[in-house]
């Protein structure tokens, strides 16, 4: 009884570790053909997600990006490069907030429905969540 027990789960532990992994899908299949809003935008424990409030940002296939607040639209460049696992983006604003956010991104998670980037270079703790419309 015991012999047959151990080989039942010998066998179970074995067809677990042989199933093929999940890999996470590239970013730019999850950004396209979606409208985007931050989340949670953290900067040395500061959150500045309200300074975003309503706006959408739309990433396009060939690199461009549109952000509409209700008022105003505004274009920009992004970039993903998963091997290096970075994600840049380049808004053609001079507001503080598209500022704050137009530099390179290492990406940290990424979803159908929730991408999540972060740079410790400049500043110890700054993260950008991006969460689907």
């Amino acid at each position: 009884m015991k012999k047959g027990f151990v080989i039942v789960l010998l066998l179970t532990v074995v067809l677990i570790s042989c199933r093929k992994r999940t890999e996470a899908p590239v970013l730019k299949s999850v950004l396209v053909g979606s409208e985007w809003r931050v989340n949670k935008f953290n900067i040395a424990g500061t959150d500045y997600a309200l300074l975003y409030r309503g706006m959408k940002f739309v990433f396009n296939a060939d690199s461009s990006m549109k952000i509409t607040d209700g008022a105003a639209t505004y274009d920009g460049k992004w970039e993903a490069d998963e091997s290096a696992r970075t994600f840049t983006m380049l808004i053609k604003s001079t507001r503080y907030e598209f500022t704050l956010m137009s530099t390179e991104w290492d990406i940290y998670l990424k979803t159908p429905n929730q991408v999540q980037f972060q740079d410790d270079l400049y500043s110890p703790n700054q993260q950008l969540w991006f969460g689907k419309w």
